[in-house]
């Protein structure tokens, strides 16, 4: 564990026991002996917490009460409870017994003699999710996975060495909230390096790091001069002239690619021709400005592989999204993409300079399903952010590497 956080335990410790003792000043009296002003209470253990389940006196008194309780050998916990729902203390570092000491608090002030419940947390999500993390390398990063069963809020921390200052700094940080998680780091060079993961959670408890030497595989640009249109039956027809061959030609204004929109129901799908085997590992998507999250931008949206040397149109090509690893024919579904909402979280019709900043940018999106020796992808999206039976955008650039 690293010095500062340490120092930052210190002063949350600190800081606590002045918070304790200034709640225990504003209150006016303490009884010495009396009925508990709770009863019937059941304890039901939990990861880092324990929910204590209780009863008040028919002819209760109190309006809230007091708890206070350590979450660890440096700090205590205090905070003010309502008495109406069961309670759940939590925050707690590791499994093990602890001692919740409660105090009801009357109307005038005055509070009651303290109840000490007794309560033991299961394993601490951040410790469990710590326990399941993953690092595989990958092109031109690596990626770090895992499993989050209870869907805690968690955060993941990656750290790299520095050989500038000697020592580990924070490269990224990832927020955990689903039941698995699968995160890639970019950016990195394929060479021999340590990268350190650990997990933190709401109350500032923090896993071991769990270090890793990795080996990140070298990823280039595809080379867009080999690229080609290989128009197949199913493909859309054109509109404006925005042939599908402006998608790929290093240009990231306009022309870009423009179906026709005098046709409805038809697909919105175009084909490439890499000019050579590649393994793809992610692309960037370069939607029409200014209006990057509306009309006939594309929102949602997938990519189809072929190892064929000359691939088949399947007649009966669905317009709604399949699974990832579907297969049509000579065609693999090799991922299913989502345009993000614009960063600043305004609607998409009062974007601000930041979000279009960001979508100049082009937005990356990683590929997951690697097929080596892919020599044709198809780009078809299946919904517009204007809902509309037409698409544009202006450009797209693949990422992998060469080879079978």
């Amino acid at each position: 564990m690293f010095k500062y956080v340490k120092q930052c335990d210190f002063v949350l410790m600190i800081y606590v026991v002045a918070f304790t003792f200034n709640s225990c000043k504003r209150i006016r009296e303490t009884e010495q002996n009396g009925t508990p002003f709770i009863e019937n209470i059941k304890v039901e253990n939990l990861p880092g917490a324990g929910k204590i389940i209780f009863r008040l006196p028919k002819k209760s008194e109190y309006l809230y009460m007091l708890v206070s309780y350590p979450i660890s050998k440096e700090k205590i916990r205090q905070i003010r409870y309502n008495l109406k729902d069961p309670l759940i203390v939590e925050g707690f570092e590791k499994s093990g017994n602890y001692q919740v000491t409660l105090n009801g608090v009357r109307k005038d002030g005055t509070i009651s003699s303290p109840v000490t419940v007794n309560v033991h947390p299961l394993t601490p999500d951040y410790l469990a999710v710590s326990s399941t993390i993953n690092l595989k390398p990958d092109y031109g990063g690596i990626r770090l996975y895992g499993l989050n069963r209870n869907k805690a809020q968690l955060l993941l921390h990656i750290v790299k060495f520095d050989s500038i200052i000697q020592q580990y700094t924070e490269k990224d940080l990832f927020t955990i909230n689903s039941d698995h998680f699968d995160f890639y780091l970019g950016g990195l060079y394929s060479n021999k390096q340590t990268i350190g993961a650990y997990v933190t959670d709401n109350f500032d408890n923090r896993s071991d790091t769990f270090f890793r030497t990795l080996k990140p595989f070298k990823e280039i640009e595809l080379d867009k001069r080999k690229f080609y249109t290989y128009p197949l039956k199913n493909d859309s027809p054109i509109g404006f002239d925005w042939y599908f061959k402006y998608l790929f030609d290093g240009n990231l204004g306009e022309p870009g690619w423009h179906t026709d929109s005098k046709k409805p129901g038809s697909l919105m799908m175009g084909t490439i021709g890499l000019g050579r085997p590649y393994t793809i590992s992610r692309f960037v998507l370069y939607n029409r400005l200014p209006d990057i999250y509306r009309f006939q931008n594309p929102k949602e949206f997938t990519i189809w592989a072929s190892r064929k040397k000359m691939p088949k149109d399947c007649l009966n090509w669905p317009i709604s999204v399949t699974k990832e690893g579907d297969v049509l024919g000579d065609w693999i579904n090799i991922g299913n993409f989502v345009f993000p909402e614009p960063p600043s979280g305004l609607p998409t019709d009062q974007i601000n300079n930041d979000d279009r900043e960001y979508g100049i940018n082009g937005v990356s999106f990683k590929i997951n399903t690697k097929l080596s020796g892919t020599r044709f992808i198809r780009l078809q999206c299946t919904q517009t952010w204007g809902k509309l039976n037409y698409v544009n955008a202006n450009e797209i650039t693949l990422y992998g590497s060469i080879g079978r």
